[in-house]
């Protein structure tokens, strides 16, 4: 690890007597920029010892980057032997297990000035002395608690006086703590100790309590004894000098006695929740929020999937940072009628994440006062929000294309971040399906009317000539929750009059059969991917926000897209066949349903390069053909734009006895069953009915997935159960039976597909 040079701990020596001590192999100045870094329960100890040799640390900021399981204490009582530092957890957990004959038995022993911040402490700590405490034994000067959850266990041998406490045993004389948005939520044991404190175990200066919680899970405090003497929040010493002040400070379960204007935590009064879950009618649990303090603890936590609701109107401060949607995380916000007011970036939505906001209490009226910012990710909710959509848009490297839609309502190109950087090296076209055009938005041609504005709904090509083909776009405005409409073009006997390039207008994934009837629009759609390729995509792919998509209308439509972010679960059960052929640039698809409907059309790629593969059917190519259960033969179509070697890929999803790729040119006859794969030589000149694929489905063979009673290891197949056991090739020639009574080991020396048949269950198994 990188040690810290020579001439700052010169310096250092100058200006902090204490800090002439070693840090060990600890990384980081202390510089609020630059903290000291604590990634291991042995940066922690390396702390803890120079400490206890006198190195304060005052001022110096440190940073907990990860959960750590500790035995020592930072800091004890005797004079030069405290910490001062700037002490940040990032939300990260420290688990105490410390048993101890000493006093200020705690995670910091013993603190001066300093702040501890952004942590959570749990484990178990065991004593026989005095000023046990959650987060520290004593504290001198002016100490900061912020954020501090202790769910710990104090665990008190004491017989008499413990003056324990559930953050701070001790705060000494003239000395000044100031608790912000911390709770504690975990144990006091002691059957034979008394004197004691919910926070505090014994306060001689004076004390802050702002936005905090106690909520003990378990008390076994002796409080009959000096009932008087033991509180709630903090003792008060003997002479009645010491002060504690409350603001919004709250507490479910008393330690007896319960000082100044702490009010009461009640499940009866909204105006009362701190620190709470519900079940709310749509059937998710929340966490209340009230207070700036308490959003921010949320914002330490919210990467764990926790769901918040407002309990008042809420004005969070720029100093806490935006609320940030980790990646992959799902989270849900209830206004509950309120309003959440901060500056821009209110919220940030990371790529990959789902923030959805909801208003349980169904009124519709809550609101975010502030820009939430989408960085590739989703917001779900049929509430309109200011927000700022961020597309990445990766063109392809070639010429620059690809599409794209807007997910704000109609906003003008002008007003798109990143659109337009540069007028001479992009281009923005409609497709005209009446004239088969693209219309460049520039356009002044007679008769044609040029465009400025994205229409919701709509797809658009884009291109761009920039030196990096990646269009960093971003939407500004109010989010789209209306459904909206859109006329197809339809022309019968034209195949390119009708398909439509739409656009997902909600700054959410929408699902092709969920958020538009597939009534009269060709099964499968189109996306346009970044090596200027057509795709064809099954219904069950996701339509991204700020995405284009490509359908084909089999009649006269008006379509209805809808404000839905749920998947189709429609058609997962039909039978089909996955063609993918690729070379080391590009790959295309093909998808043959074993039902009726229309099949997706073939239509060329912008991408002159790219291999076309696609299904002959009925005297029509298709990207998706649709064909009935009893065909035998597939005629597969490839047509390759360079010269090299391909690798076309099979994945059946069905139940086949017989699928074999039969290549015309070189006469190879591929089980793909077994080999699912395929590798060849290709050319330009080559003819484009190359393939034939022949297929049989299984007879008389009801399959599922609880029939399993074979299978295969090695060279043997291990069959389980009692009756008749019959094997069939995938002809249908019967080439084993016998009697099975138990487990059975069967040799099957060849490969292929066979059928094994016991008693009324049959399972197909697959010999390599």
């Amino acid at each position: 690890m990188k040690k810290r040079n020579l001439l700052f701990l010169l310096l250092t020596m100058m200006f902090t007597p204490m800090a002439m001590f070693g840090q060990g192999e600890l990384t980081g100045s202390g510089a609020i920029d630059n903290p000291i870094n604590i990634n291991s329960v042995d940066d922690w100890n390396i702390i803890s010892d120079n400490v206890k040799n006198g190195n304060s640390y005052n001022g110096l900021y440190f940073s907990l980057n990860d959960n750590i399981k500790i035995t020592k204490s930072i800091g004890n009582q005797p004079a030069g032997k405290k910490f001062g530092g700037i002490f940040l957890g990032n939300g990260n957990t420290i688990t105490v297990n410390i048993t101890s004959n000493e006093k200020y038995a705690a995670p910091f022993g013993s603190l001066s000035n300093a702040t501890i911040q952004d942590i959570v402490v749990e484990g178990e700590i065991t004593s026989s002395n005095k000023f046990v405490a959650g987060v520290a034994g004593c504290a001198f000067g002016e100490c900061n608690f912020i954020n501090c959850h202790v769910s710990m266990v104090v665990n008190s041998i004491v017989n008499g006086d413990g003056t324990h406490g559930g953050l701070l045993g001790l705060l000494e004389l003239n000395g000044t703590a100031n608790f912000t948005n911390c709770c504690f939520d975990g144990k006091l044991l002691g059957s034979k100790t008394i004197n004691c404190g919910g926070f505090v175990g014994y306060n001689k200066g004076v004390i802050n309590f702002n936005n905090c919680l106690f909520n003990p899970s378990e008390i076994t405090l002796n409080i009959s004894v000096n009932k008087d003497i033991s509180s709630t929040f903090a003792r008060l010493d003997k002479n009645n000098t010491a002060v504690n002040n409350f603001t919004n400070t709250y507490y479910v379960t008393t330690l007896h006695k319960v000082e100044g204007t702490a009010r009461v935590y009640t499940n009866d009064d909204d105006d009362d929740y701190y620190y709470d879950e519900f079940a709310a009618p749509d059937g998710n649990t929340y966490y209340y929020i009230t207070g700036d303090n308490k959003w921010k603890f949320f914002q330490n936590n919210i990467n764990e999937n926790k769901n918040v609701s407002l309990t008042e109107d809420l004005t969070a401060h720029a100093s806490n940072g935006a609320l940030i949607i980790a990646e992959d995380d799902e989270v849900i916000i209830d206004l509950n009628g309120h309003t959440l007011t901060r500056d821009e970036n209110a919220i940030v939505v990371s790529k990959g994440a789902t923030l959805t906001i909801v208003d349980n209490n169904g009124k519709k009226t809550g609101d975010i006062d502030g820009k939430i910012y989408i960085a590739e990710g989703q917001l779900v909710s049929d509430m309109t929000f200011n927000a700022t959509v961020m597309k990445n848009v990766e063109t392809w490297e070639i010429n620059g294309w690809n599409t794209m839609a807007s997910p704000v309502g109609e906003v003008t190109f002008e007003s798109v971040s990143g659109l337009l950087s540069d007028v001479f090296k992009h281009n923005i076209y409609l497709y005209d399906p009446e004239n088969l055009r693209w219309q460049e938005y520039r356009n002044t041609d007679p008769g044609v009317t040029p465009f400025t504005t994205f229409e919701n709904g709509r797809g658009y090509l884009y291109r761009t000539e920039g030196a990096e083909k990646t269009a960093a776009i971003e939407y500004s405005g109010m989010t789209n929750i209306e459904d909206v409409t859109y006329t197809l073009s339809y022309a019968e006997g034209s195949v390119l009059k009708t398909f439509n390039l739409l656009g997902n207008p909600f700054p959410h994934d929408i699902y092709k059969g969920e958020a538009f009837s597939d009534e009269n629009i060709a099964d499968k759609f189109y996306m346009f991917e970044s090596d200027g390729t057509w795709t064809a995509k099954s219904d069950s792919d996701a339509i991204p926000a700020g995405t284009a998509f490509l359908v084909q209308a089999t009649a006269e439509e008006t379509l209805t897209i809808k404000n839905t972010a749920s998947a189709s679960k429609r058609g997962v059960n039909n039978d089909n066949i996955v063609f993918t052929v690729a070379n080391n640039d590009t790959k295309d698809v093909a998808f043959v349903e074993f039902k009726e409907g229309h099949g997706l059309n073939k239509i060329e790629h912008l991408n002159e390069t790219a291999p076309m593969l696609y299904v002959n059917y009925n005297g029509a190519n298709f990207a998706s053909a649709n064909v009935s259960d009893d065909v035998k033969v597939i005629n597969l179509n490839f047509k390759a734009k360079t010269s090299g070697k391909y690798t076309l890929i099979c994945k059946a999803n069905g139940e086949f006895s017989y699928l074999h790729l039969i290549d015309r040119m070189t006469g190879e006859d591929v089980d793909m069953l077994l080999d699912e794969e395929y590798s060849f030589i290709a050319s330009s000149q080559d003819k484009e009915n190359r393939f034939i694929v022949r297929l049989e489905y299984l007879e008389n063979a009801e399959i599922s997935e609880n029939s399993t009673f074979a299978y295969q290891n090695g060279d043997n197949v291990i069959v389980s159960g009692d009756g008749m056991l019959q094997v069939f090739d995938m002809t249908g020639r019967i080439v084993n039976t016998m009697n099975v009574s138990g487990v059975e080991n069967i040799n099957v020396k060849a490969q292929g597909v066979y059928i094994f048949k016991l008693n009324d269950k049959t399972q197909k198994i697959v010999i390599k």
